[in-house]
Protein backbone atom coordinates (compact mmCIF):
# COMPACT_ATOMS: atom_id res chain seq x y z
CA UNK A 1 0.00 0.00 0.00
CA UNK A 2 0.77 3.50 -0.47
CA UNK A 3 3.07 5.39 2.24
CA UNK A 4 -0.03 7.36 3.23
CA UNK A 5 -2.11 7.35 6.47
CA UNK A 6 -5.12 6.38 4.40
CA UNK A 7 -2.81 2.57 4.06
CA UNK A 8 -5.08 2.11 7.49
CA UNK A 9 -8.21 2.80 5.94
CA UNK A 10 -10.06 -0.01 7.39
CA UNK A 11 -9.05 1.34 11.06
CA UNK A 12 -11.27 4.66 9.91
CA UNK A 13 -14.74 4.78 9.21
CA UNK A 14 -14.78 6.19 5.38
CA UNK A 15 -16.05 2.89 4.08
CA UNK A 16 -15.82 3.31 0.45
CA UNK A 17 -12.69 4.45 -1.16
CA UNK A 18 -14.25 6.74 -3.73
CA UNK A 19 -15.00 8.81 -0.60
CA UNK A 20 -11.74 9.73 0.61
CA UNK A 21 -10.67 13.12 0.54
CA UNK A 22 -6.81 13.23 0.22
CA UNK A 23 -3.97 16.07 -0.14
CA UNK A 24 -1.18 13.62 -0.34
CA UNK A 25 -0.81 12.90 3.50
CA UNK A 26 2.63 11.32 3.52
CA UNK A 27 3.68 9.27 6.19
CA UNK A 28 5.36 11.26 8.64
CA UNK A 29 8.59 11.01 10.10
CA UNK A 30 9.95 9.74 13.76
CA UNK A 31 13.14 11.71 14.33
CA UNK A 32 15.19 10.77 17.61
CA UNK A 33 15.80 14.02 19.35
CA UNK A 34 19.06 12.44 21.34
CA UNK A 35 20.74 15.49 22.13
CA UNK A 36 17.60 17.39 23.62
CA UNK A 37 16.41 14.07 25.82
CA UNK A 38 20.27 13.70 26.59
CA UNK A 39 20.03 18.05 28.06
CA UNK A 40 16.91 16.97 30.08
CA UNK A 41 18.00 13.60 31.76
CA UNK A 42 14.89 11.58 30.39
CA UNK A 43 15.10 8.58 28.30
CA UNK A 44 14.70 8.23 24.56
CA UNK A 45 13.01 11.10 23.09
CA UNK A 46 10.97 10.74 19.35
CA UNK A 47 9.52 13.67 17.74
CA UNK A 48 6.96 13.33 14.76
CA UNK A 49 7.52 15.76 12.08
CA UNK A 50 3.82 16.75 10.71
CA UNK A 51 4.64 19.78 9.37
CA UNK A 52 4.98 17.49 6.21
CA UNK A 53 1.22 17.48 6.35
CA UNK A 54 -0.68 19.10 3.57
CA UNK A 55 -1.76 22.01 5.69
CA UNK A 56 1.50 21.85 7.58
CA UNK A 57 -0.24 20.70 10.92
CA UNK A 58 -0.92 17.90 12.24
CA UNK A 59 -4.98 18.81 12.35
CA UNK A 60 -4.51 17.57 8.11
CA UNK A 61 -4.85 14.22 9.34
CA UNK A 62 -8.37 14.23 11.29
CA UNK A 63 -9.71 17.04 9.15
CA UNK A 64 -8.76 14.75 5.80
CA UNK A 65 -11.24 12.07 7.28
CA UNK A 66 -13.83 14.32 8.67
CA UNK A 67 -14.28 15.76 5.09
CA UNK A 68 -14.26 12.24 3.91
CA UNK A 69 -16.71 11.04 6.14
CA UNK A 70 -19.10 14.40 5.58
CA UNK A 71 -18.70 13.29 1.70
CA UNK A 72 -19.85 9.50 2.16
CA UNK A 73 -22.86 11.12 4.27
CA UNK A 74 -23.39 13.12 1.26
CA UNK A 75 -22.77 16.62 3.14
CA UNK A 76 -21.97 20.01 1.24
CA UNK A 77 -21.15 22.73 3.47
CA UNK A 78 -19.42 22.12 6.86
CA UNK A 79 -18.52 24.48 9.78
CA UNK A 80 -16.40 24.33 12.29
CA UNK A 81 -15.05 26.99 15.83
CA UNK A 82 -11.29 27.06 15.88
CA UNK A 83 -8.96 29.36 16.25
CA UNK A 84 -5.91 28.08 14.08
CA UNK A 85 -4.52 25.38 11.98
CA UNK A 86 -7.89 22.87 11.89
CA UNK A 87 -9.77 25.62 10.16
CA UNK A 88 -7.31 25.98 7.75
CA UNK A 89 -6.93 22.56 7.29
CA UNK A 90 -11.21 22.64 7.38
CA UNK A 91 -10.76 24.76 4.47
CA UNK A 92 -8.48 23.33 1.86
CA UNK A 93 -10.27 19.51 2.42
CA UNK A 94 -13.69 21.18 2.13
CA UNK A 95 -12.41 22.78 -1.10
CA UNK A 96 -10.41 19.62 -2.58
CA UNK A 97 -14.08 17.75 -1.88
CA UNK A 98 -16.14 20.55 -3.52
CA UNK A 99 -18.03 21.51 -0.37
CA UNK A 100 -18.19 25.15 1.51
CA UNK A 101 -16.36 25.96 4.48
CA UNK A 102 -17.44 28.17 7.31
CA UNK A 103 -15.01 28.34 9.83
CA UNK A 104 -15.59 30.40 13.40
CA UNK A 105 -12.85 31.95 14.73
CA UNK A 106 -11.97 34.23 17.66
CA UNK A 107 -11.11 37.71 16.35
CA UNK A 108 -7.50 37.46 17.97
CA UNK A 109 -7.11 34.66 15.62
CA UNK A 110 -3.55 34.64 13.91
CA UNK A 111 -4.07 36.34 10.53
CA UNK A 112 -1.66 34.72 8.73
CA UNK A 113 -4.24 31.45 9.63
CA UNK A 114 -7.28 33.85 8.15
CA UNK A 115 -5.47 34.30 4.90
CA UNK A 116 -5.04 30.65 4.70
CA UNK A 117 -8.33 29.81 5.03
CA UNK A 118 -9.43 32.46 2.62
CA UNK A 119 -7.30 30.91 -0.39
CA UNK A 120 -8.25 27.41 0.24
CA UNK A 121 -11.87 29.39 -0.19
CA UNK A 122 -12.73 28.71 3.51
CA UNK A 123 -15.06 31.68 4.91
CA UNK A 124 -13.47 32.82 8.35
CA UNK A 125 -16.31 34.46 10.64
CA UNK A 126 -14.36 36.45 12.94
CA UNK A 127 -16.38 36.69 16.87
CA UNK A 128 -16.19 39.89 18.60
CA UNK A 129 -16.59 38.32 21.95
CA UNK A 130 -12.75 37.05 21.25
CA UNK A 131 -14.11 33.63 21.42
CA UNK A 132 -16.22 31.03 20.07
CA UNK A 133 -19.93 30.80 21.79
CA UNK A 134 -22.10 28.13 21.44
CA UNK A 135 -24.45 30.73 20.47
CA UNK A 136 -22.75 31.55 17.41
CA UNK A 137 -22.38 27.51 16.75
CA UNK A 138 -25.96 27.91 16.88
CA UNK A 139 -26.59 30.20 14.52
CA UNK A 140 -24.10 28.65 11.51
CA UNK A 141 -26.15 25.50 12.05
CA UNK A 142 -29.63 27.21 11.56
CA UNK A 143 -28.54 29.09 8.69
CA UNK A 144 -27.84 25.50 7.00
CA UNK A 145 -24.26 24.07 6.99
CA UNK A 146 -23.73 20.41 8.74
CA UNK A 147 -21.26 21.14 11.15
CA UNK A 148 -18.55 18.67 11.55
CA UNK A 149 -15.54 18.11 13.86
CA UNK A 150 -12.44 15.55 12.97
CA UNK A 151 -14.31 13.23 15.60
CA UNK A 152 -13.59 14.30 18.84
CA UNK A 153 -16.67 13.94 20.85
CA UNK A 154 -15.57 17.20 22.84
CA UNK A 155 -16.31 19.30 19.90
CA UNK A 156 -19.32 16.86 18.73
CA UNK A 157 -21.37 16.81 21.92
CA UNK A 158 -22.36 20.70 21.23
CA UNK A 159 -23.57 19.73 18.05
CA UNK A 160 -25.83 17.27 19.50
CA UNK A 161 -27.09 19.69 22.18
CA UNK A 162 -28.69 22.14 19.30
CA UNK A 163 -30.11 19.08 17.68
CA UNK A 164 -28.19 17.97 15.22
CA UNK A 165 -28.03 13.67 14.70
CA UNK A 166 -24.97 11.89 15.45
CA UNK A 167 -24.20 11.03 11.97
CA UNK A 168 -24.47 14.93 10.84
CA UNK A 169 -22.27 16.02 14.06
CA UNK A 170 -18.79 13.76 13.48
Amino acid sequence: RPADMWRWRELLPVRRAENIVSLGETMTPLIEARETARQHGGGPLIVKDEGRLPTGSFKARGLAVAVSMAKELGVSRVAMPTAGNAGAALSAYAKRAGMAATILCPEDAPEATIAEMALTGGRAVLEASGRVTLESVRAIAESGVDIISAGWITHSAPCLDIGLDYETAL
